[in-house]
């Protein structure tokens, strides 16, 4: 899985970008605030990234900064929502609108995003409404303790940040656990 990549930009629109590094040309998808944030064409640009493979495709998703990707991720974890959903969410406001919509539950600043109607606006936040912590600052928190490392148990056993996320999610239902329990219960629910 690619974590992050910085290399020189040699295309860009609004909705995504060439990066080559070490010879190769990178496609990576970005949100707006991401394409607000770059550099000019021919510059050195760093961003933080999520990798799909499909049976038919693969792609490269960009973030300029590590708590986009994270709202992403936390996204995609709730039924309905893909990539390209979880992208035009985070395209259609600043992070701090969004995180505050998900919060007070305003379906209506959800659904400005393109492919997002009501009903998973809705789906949206009630699925995320609890998971999102803010700081002081605006950022989401760092997410510790053992669903935290559960899921990194997972990942570290070849499945992918989301059905990890997915797979403790479902775990926790049965109520809390220690690290190894929760391991153990999510084991039963991934495919």
């Amino acid at each position: 899985m690619y974590h992050h990549l910085k290399g020189e930009m040699v295309e860009k629109t609004p909705a995504q970008v060439v990066i080559e590094a070490g010879g190769m040309g990178y496609l990576v998808r970005i949100t707006a605030e991401t394409f607000r944030r770059l550099p000019d064409t021919g510059a050195q640009c760093h961003l933080f990234l999520y990798h799909v493979v499909r049976e038919d495709a693969m792609e490269l998703f960009g973030f300029c900064t590590k708590e986009e990707r994270q709202l992403f991720l936390n996204l995609m974890k709730v039924k309905g929502v893909g990539p390209h959903h979880a992208l035009s969410v985070l395209s259609s406001a600043p992070l701090e609108e969004i995180y505050r919509a998900i919060t007070a539950g305003d379906i209506k600043t959800l659904c400005r995003a393109k492919r997002v109607g009501k009903k998973l606006a809705q789906r949206i936040v009630l699925e995320l409404k609890g998971e999102l912590l803010l700081d002081e600052t605006g950022d989401e928190k760092e997410r510790t303790g053992p669903s935290a490392d559960a899921e990194e148990a997972l990942i570290s056993l070849g499945y992918t940040e989301q059905e990890a996320a997915k797979a403790v999610s479902e775990a926790l239902k049965e109520g809390e656990a220690d690290t190894e329990e929760l391991v153990r219960r999510a084991l039963t629910k991934v495919r």
